[in-house]
């Protein structure tokens, strides 16, 4: 998530300098790990109470005899998944603003850092985002919403950074109830864990997809409330629950150590200094840094008749009650459950189920098949065999080499003392392009086509801008075939958005270098296909209004009043906060070009455009993060250059003064000029 308050970080520190622990090698030979044994028979006396492991074997890890785990570690660490959800931070207007991490503590209530909501205001809007992740074959799962009601339950702790608060049972399509994804336990013994163990943490760093880091995470110190562990790879998300080997959960993850330069600065992994508002995610973490559950509980029961006395429905006795519970099986019900079943059909589904707790609730179909079997949850979304633009296979190009792609020719729209390279417009953009694969001398993040080059955000995963040479006299108008959209493999494919974004939605792939501007010359038919890569596209709402901006080319060739003119386009999206999460991208909201000609009477004219939401538009429905009403409103505007180098952070104000309106005797707030023609366009 998004970090503003930075606050617990500096806490986390000083108590990371207190520890004095320069290695994870040293804090296992450290007295640290020395005190541990004393109380090492009670936490092999907690293991004999596991009943989903053979007790020598958890023995002989704890002992440091071996490092083998029953195989069933892995489908119990994948049921102790379901109960955790990507948290959607939205502010009063409803916007969002950033992402948590956030797992369910019994039926309806939902553990997650203070950092993440702080209040009841920070969490009234917000939403919690279940299953929310990949399938056995690599397809995205139906995620389910589910709203807060800061009204039923809302307690918050700043010192130990916890928020706990009611999630509402039933899911905003009303296909799946809360109970579908059942709890994770929560115990008060503080022996769950030993120093020099691992731990395992499940979460949705930066809002993606559902990941974990199995046993990545050594411990290395524990204080009364705090453990510290250190990692390699893998850092924690705010508010992911920290396990141990029995998917227990031994912490709530808040924190970690930054890397520091000498000035102080936190440092983000790609060397740069860290800014408030970033991704916590960016930042280079040498220790991460749990609140102990052991803790968290002692601080709700210390409190617990002032929160009686706020929320005296009970809500909070089902807290303890599960964490003090040693039944494996109990049967959901109304009472238990606290939500109603109105109907036969919802009763029929609560009597033919039960739940085993492992300590995470496992709901399980009685009497619906000669079998027992534990139910899937992770439901693939449906797809339409027969429909190729819905298919998740990926296709691959069949020439991985890409040999004789010559790119966008800085060359082809120039003048003595003018041109435009790449290079120059992303000078200030570096740290964000994603590398190729297989990076030269000359060349390590642009992918090269025919005619055409992309530059890839690679956080955001979409083409951050597009360059195209297009020879209006050699136009060849290759009709549109069923062409196969495919994954560029000069890049990895972690930098590509593919077409799981595009299944079974409203979603269509928005071609940022329009099909036919590069298909001319002897490569033409190859040019056609090369825009048919996921690098050239970025996900757009079907009722798109869209016909003035993918004309906008030919309005540009008809203005300038010369068929055999040459011009180059640059396209993009606008990255912005307000951008709308869907799937684990930010679905743009505006798009920007910029067109490159050379005039008849030999000046270079550099003027931009907007794909822009007019501002008062208003009453936006939301529908799985995407706002659909008023996608069909947007408008093309012709602006100034420096307004699109102040939305992008790409370069053009070099080129102001061969922007048309930086020479256009208007008023400043005048600046924008609606498009509907090619009358409209100042060149």
């Amino acid at each position: 998530m998004k970090l503003s308050n930075l606050k617990f970080i500096a806490e986390t520190e000083k108590r990371f300098s207190k520890l004095s622990l320069p290695h994870a090698k040293a804090a296992i030979e450290s007295p640290t790990w020395l005190s541990e044994k004393v109380i090492i028979n009670e936490r092999l006396d907690h293991l004999v109470s596991n009943r989903f492991e053979p007790f020598n074997l958890a023995r002989e890890r704890i002992l440091k005899k071996n490092d083998l785990m029953s195989i069933n570690y892995l489908q119990l660490g994948f049921l102790a998944s379901n109960p955790v959800c990507r948290i959607h931070i939205k502010n009063i207007s409803g916007d969002n603003i950033g992402f948590g991490t956030g797992f369910l503590i019994s039926p309806n209530l939902l553990l997650t850092n203070n950092h993440v909501f702080a209040n009841e205001h920070d969490a009234q809007n917000s939403l919690a985002e279940f299953n929310f992740q990949y399938d056995q074959f690599g397809e995205p799962t139906v995620s389910q919403i589910f709203t807060f009601n800061v009204s039923k339950f809302f307690y918050t702790n700043e010192r130990l950074d916890f928020t706990i608060v009611y999630v509402n049972p039933d899911s905003k399509s009303k296909i799946k109830p809360l109970y579908h994804f059942g709890f994770l336990k929560l115990s008060e013994d503080p022996n769950k864990a030993l120093v020099s163990e691992y731990v395992s943490i499940i979460q949705h760093p930066s809002g993606q997809y559902k990941q974990i880091a199995i046993r990545e995470n050594q411990l290395i110190a524990k204080t009364e409330d705090f453990i510290t562990y250190f990692t390699d790879t893998a850092p924690g998300s705010s508010g992911a629950p920290v396990y141990n080997d029995q998917w227990q959960v031994v912490a709530l993850h808040h924190s970690g150590v930054p890397r520091k330069d000498e000035q102080g600065n936190y440092l983000c992994k790609d060397g740069t200094v860290f800014q408030e508002n970033m991704d916590e995610n960016l930042i280079d973490w040498i220790a991460n840094e749990g609140v102990r559950i052991s803790s968290i509980l002692q601080n709700v029961k210390n409190n617990i008749n002032s929160i009686r006395a706020k929320f005296p429905n009970n809500l909070v006795e089902e807290i303890f009650n599960n964490s003090n519970s040693n039944s494996d099986v109990q049967i959901l019900t109304e009472q238990n459950l606290h939500q109603p079943l109105s109907d036969n059909k919802k009763l029929n589904e609560m009597s033919n189920k039960i739940t085993l707790n492992v300590p995470v609730e496992i709901t399980i179909g009685i009497g619906l098949a000669d079998n027992l079997a534990l139910q899937n949850t992770t439901d693939s979304i449906p797809t339409n065999q027969d429909a190729k633009e819905q298919s998740f296979f990926i296709e691959k190009a069949t020439n991985p080499n890409y040999k004789g792609r010559n790119g966008y020719d800085a060359n082809f729209v120039s003048s003595d003392n003018f041109k435009i390279d790449i290079e120059d417009l992303l000078k200030s953009q570096s740290k964000n392009l994603a590398p190729l694969l297989n990076p030269t001398e000359t060349n390590t993040s642009l992918l090269h086509y025919f005619n055409f080059s992309i530059a890839i955000h690679k956080s955001r995963k979409l083409c951050m801008m597009t360059a195209v040479n297009i020879d209006g006299n050699r136009l060849d108008p290759i009709k549109r075939e069923n062409t196969k959209w495919i994954i560029d493999p000069r890049m990895d494919e972690k930098y590509q958005t593919g077409p799981a974004v595009y299944a079974d939605n409203d979603l269509d792939r928005g071609h940022m270098v329009r099909r036919l501007d590069p298909v001319w010359g002897p490569n033409a038919a190859a040019a056609n296909d090369d825009t048919f890569h996921f690098s050239n596209s970025t996900p757009q709402h079907k009722d798109l209004n869209q016909k003035t901006w993918l004309s906008l080319e030919n309005y540009i060739l008809d203005s300038a009043g010369r068929e055999d003119i040459k011009v180059s386009v640059f396209t993009g999206p606008v990255f912005s906060e307000d951008d709308i999460p869907y799937r684990g991208v930010l679905l743009p909201l505006q798009f920007w070009k910029v067109a490159v000609m050379i005039k008849a009477d030999g000046t270079p004219s550099v003027s931009g455009y907007m794909l822009k939401q007019p501002d008062n538009i208003e009453d936006f429905r939301n529908k799985e993060g995407i706002r659909e009403d008023g996608f069909g409103q947007f408008k093309t505007y012709q602006v100034p250059l420096q307004k699109i180098a102040d939305l992008t952070g790409i370069a053009f104000n070099d080129y102001n003064e061969f922007d048309p309106l930086n020479r256009v005797d208007l008023r400043e707030t005048l600046q924008i000029i609606e498009i509907t023609g090619k009358d409209d366009i100042k060149l």
